[in-house]
Order: C-alpha cells, then structure tokens, then sequence
C-alpha cells in the first residue's frame, strides 16, 4: 500500500514551516533590538543564572538540581567516561528500574534521548553515545506539557504559553499490520527508518480495531509530538503552581518548563506536577506548532517572546549586569556548533 502523504494544508502549515522562514520576524528585528539596546547579547541576561541565558550549552542537571525534589523524577548525572556497569551500579544503590530516561546533558530539540527498557538498551546506547549525560526515573503519568515561563524583574508574571502534548501513536484498523500504519502516518514520515528499527519485532503484528500503539514517548515536535494549544484553560492556581517553582531557580525569569502530571485537570489546580526538564531563552512558545495554525499568529507569538527576552534582559543589566557582547556571544553560538556531536 502506497505511503500516505500530508495532505496540501498539512504540508504547508505553519509548523512545519523551516526554522528561517518560522524565525523571519525575529531575524528581521535583531537590527531594531540591536539600536534600542546596543547589544544583542543582553538577550543573555534575561537568565543570569543559567549559561548565557540558556542560548546554547545548558547543564540540564545542574538546572535541575536547583528544583525542589518534590517537583521532579530522580536524577542522577555520569560523565561522558562512564562505564555501562557503572551506571547499572549507581542506579541499583539508588533503587532506580526499569524503564529510565537518558539524555545528554547538554542537548536540544529532544536530541540523544532515549526511553531505556532494560539494561541492555543503556549498553547499547552507551557504545553509540559518549557525551556526559543523566539517568531519569520514568514517570509513567498519562500527560505530559510544555509550560512558557515569564516574570518581568520587579513587575508582571505569568504562563505565556500551554501545550498539551499529543505523542506520536497510530491506531489499529484490525487489518493492517503495524508496518503498514507506521508507513501511512504523515508524522512519522521523516523519522521513518529510525521508527522501523525501533518496532522492528513488532512490525508485522495487526492491531486490534482501535487498538493505540505508541511509537515514540520522547514529546518532541521534530520527533512526530503534536503540540496543542491549551492557553485558554491557563488557571491561577497552575500560575501559582509554576511561580513557587520558578522562584527557587537562581537567576531564572523566561523558560519553558518541560511537565508530566496525571492529567489536564490536576495540572490546572497545580497539582501532581513533575518537571522533566526546564529550558532558557531559546524556549518558543509552544503553541504556535498547534495543527493548522496561523502564520501571522504564530509569528506574533514569537516576535512576543524574543521582545519579553530583550526586555527582561535589559532590566537586569541596569542592576549592573554585563552582557558577553554580540560578538562574543556569537563565537560562543558557533562554538557550540562545531562541536562534536555523537547524538
């Protein structure tokens, strides 16, 4: 059977649109943001607690570390040296199972993350992979979202963006075998060698009629995630919920909190809510991937963002910090690029 293709408007949607035409407002103000603020690099203090604000290089672990342990999974962190039996030892003392999360330390875009199994998927992965990275415990909750962060030095707070995050699934027709529906996912189109590998035991299996089969548990947009935007449900209580979290985060006013809880309402009364991970500037506002949305909206959201990002920055550099200078800080973004990546 012929593989199924995006239809017209899905192909040109919005979220699917590439980075530099996604980004074109934002690229077309950097001149005006450069006038105002005479620096670039003051975007970088809107964190002066994390690395450059978090443009490149964050320390997911050292950023997680300053988080309440109530508010997230176990965490343990390995060097890039670490021995597979090493870890297995670490996580045994730690009383961590079976399924883990492991990720890099520094990474983005859901880049080396994988959902272990068992002890020999972390072997293998660990021949493939020679980055410091960390184990998670998995948090087998149903839900999972991307909460956009803001808190204005002295003034406004707030969630700027909501995203319920709908992972990458196909559901059984009774006939068809699992081979058969993954070829016929429009999401799963650019991924697709990596999805047959993974399923690989399983492809010739027929799900049941209805049955939901889960091909990828990474909620990544560029993994196949949908993002949906649940903006209109934002409550005072999760707002209060997040802002006793982002409190305790040295240094920390604009970011996406990365969130598994055990469902839609409880996360919007602030509870049961584990942070997974937590991002700097270079969050977007999550929403402006929901299907079928708009060029112009999605283009305002992100001109919002980076302008909140310049804005929070500049008031903090009138409490006496100093940006690296736009130079500076483009070396270090070319750095990170040209790094070796095993991912």
């Amino acid at each position: 059977m012929p593989v199924k293709k995006l239809s017209y408007l899905s192909r040109f949607s919005f979220e699917f649109w590439p980075t530099g035409l996604l980004y074109l407002p934002v690229f077309l103000s950097l001149p005006y943001w450069l006038l105002r603020y005479r620096s670039l690099s003051v975007a970088s203090l809107a964190n002066p607690g994390l690395y450059l604000g978090g443009v490149v290089n964050e320390n997911k672990y050292k950023i997680l570390n300053s988080i309440p342990d109530r508010f997230k999974p176990k965490t343990l962190a390995f060097e890039a040296t670490a021995l597979a039996e090493e870890v297995l030892d670490a996580i045994t003392k730690q009383q961590f199972s079976f399924p883990l999360i492991i990720k890099p330390q520094m990474g983005e875009r859901g880049n080396g993350v994988e959902k272990l199994e068992q002890a020999q998927a972390l072997r293998s992965y660990l021949q493939c992979h020679h980055l410091p990275f960390i184990i998670q415990e998995f948090i087998n909750w149903p839900e999972e979202f991307g909460v956009l962060w803001f808190h204005i030095p002295g003034g406004k707070f707030g969630i700027s963006s909501l995203v319920q995050k709908s992972f990458l699934s196909v559901i059984g027709n009774g006939s068809d075998t699992l081979q058969t529906l993954i070829e016929q996912e429009p999401r799963a189109q650019n991924r697709m060698p990596y999805l047959l590998e993974k399923h690989h035991s399983q492809l010739q299996l027929v799900p049941a009629l209805g049955e939901k089969v889960l091909l990828e548990p990474i909620g990544n947009h560029c993994r196949g995630t949908q993002f949906l935007n649940v903006n209109a449900f934002i409550t005072p209580a999760l707002t209060a919920a997040i802002a006793e979290i982002a409190s305790v985060v040295p240094g920390f006013y604009i970011g996406r909190f990365d969130i598994k809880t055990t469902g839609l309402d409880d996360l919007l009364m602030g509870k049961n809510i584990q942070v997974m991970e937590l991002n700097g500037i270079t969050s977007e506002p999550a929403h402006i991937y929901h299907p079928r949305r708009g060029a112009l909206k999605g283009w305002r959201d992100l001109w919002h963002h980076w302008n909140l990002v310049f804005t929070i920055g500049a008031i903090n550099r009138t409490k006496g910090l100093k940006p690296i200078g736009t130079i500076n800080l483009l070396k270090k973004i070319r750095e990170a690029e040209e790094m070796p990546n095993d991912l």
